[in-house]
């Protein structure tokens, strides 16, 4: 039995998004933390500086609650055929109910005095924000194996191809990747050449990726299994966003996916859905299986 985290994050954090001026309000707050091994005084002080926006947003509007869904998946395959049985969880996390919309001036650093310890700063940020609009649009979704709603399926087997099936109820962005803990990768899906880009969708029109009648969607994704034995896990991402957005910076090539870490991955995520007002995603869990010899 797997389990997945299906995020349905309620908290965003924009420094784009302009609001009348009677919404926003002027807040602050600060974090701090110490240097661990293998992570840079860089990467530490921008973490600070997000979990302080994230304090001075619940000071200002409280906190509230973030649904997530646990999607618990039994599979087995019998003389070619599925039997699928699943089963969801819901369950509530504290979160916080507000935006970051811009810094008051720049966040301010302080290295904090620990004899020989490893170094610890504390950063403190002031900025306006405003409450936080958690309405959501409807979206459906579905993976298979060819762009006929027929085959559809969650699990596949090596070599199989990838389509996958979208559609918003309000015309947006879209992005969608495939997470693959054998390779510890993330490969971008969505066939825009430049890959950190959305690509765009029209409200109530479905979606297919890659679509075959279109020239510009140049390749096809094929499913492969890790090297060892049995079924491999892996997880089908769609990120949606009302407004237009840049995706995450992923190494290229040529004639592959391009591709990220998993662990830088988890943090463009983490970072974006509390700086984006609107951003949604959906997660599709998938099942990858070698061919029956």
């Amino acid at each position: 039995m797997n389990n997945v985290l299906k995020l349905a994050v309620l908290i965003a954090l924009t420094r784009t998004s302009p609001v009348p001026a009677q919404q926003a309000v002027q807040v602050k707050g600060s974090a701090t933390g110490c240097l661990e091994e293998h992570r840079s005084q860089v990467d530490l002080v921008a973490h600070l500086t997000e979990e302080a926006r994230v304090d001075a947003l619940a000071k200002a509007f409280g906190t509230g609650l973030l649904s997530a869904e646990v999607l618990e998946e039994r599979f087995t395959v019998k003389n070619q055929q599925e039997s699928v049985v699943t089963g969801v969880h819901r369950h509530l996390e504290s979160g916080v109910r507000g935006v970051w919309i811009c810094d008051r001036q720049k966040p301010q650093v302080k290295r904090l005095e620990n004899g020989t310890e490893a170094p610890c700063f504390t950063v403190d940020v002031q900025g306006w924000a405003k409450p936080h609009s958690n309405d959501e649009v409807p979206l459906q979704t579905r993976v298979g194996r060819c762009p006929e709603a027929g085959c559809s399926t969650r699990i596949f087997s090596d070599g199989d191809p990838l389509f996958l099936h979208f559609e918003a109820a309000a015309d947006g962005w879209l992005m969608s990747y495939l997470e693959d803990p054998y390779t510890d990768s993330v490969y971008a899906i969505h066939p825009n050449r430049d890959r950190s880009s959305a690509m765009p969708v029209q409200g109530n029109e479905a979606v297919v990726i890659p679509d075959p009648t279109d020239q510009n969607y140049y390749y096809n994704l094929a499913l492969f299994a890790g090297e060892e034995e049995g079924t491999s896990r892996q997880w089908i991402w769609l990120v949606y966003s009302e407004k237009e957005m840049q995706g995450p910076v992923m190494d290229e090539f040529p004639e592959e996916p391009a591709r990220m870490t998993r662990s830088d991955w988890q943090h463009w995520l983490r970072t974006n859905l509390v700086r984006q007002e609107g951003l949604q995603t959906e997660v599709i869990p998938i099942s990858v299986q070698p061919k029956s010899k």
